[in-house]
């Protein structure tokens, strides 16, 4: 998973950045090398992006690719509350240290 935490506006932006960064030919055929060298299936990795807002919103094409890999909703549900009270950590430890 690749995953970002960005503003509301950005979402959709940021989504397509990540694919056409990295799902091209050359990570692919990268993928494919590393899970030969180790002995492992490399049609059990897929990259995965997963796009945030600071909020907790989850664009929607990550929460697709997130249950098609098996994730419940409770897990992207925590995901999201996790996000939510990492960002309030953050800025709390930015307006103490201002």
């Amino acid at each position: 998973m690749d995953v970002t935490i960005v503003s509301s506006r950005r979402l959709a932006e940021s989504w397509h950045l990540k694919i056409s960064k990295y799902d091209n030919l050359a990570t692919n055929a990268m993928i494919v090398s590393v899970c030969t060298d180790n002995n492992s299936e490399s049609c059990a990795v897929k990259h995965t992006p997963v796009v945030l807002s600071d909020r907790g919103e989850l664009y929607q094409k990550s929460g697709l690719e997130l249950r098609k890999i098996g994730f419940t909703d409770r897990d992207i549900s925590d995901i999201c509350l996790l996000t939510i009270i990492g960002s309030l950590k953050c800025y709390d430890v930015y307006m103490r240290t201002t």
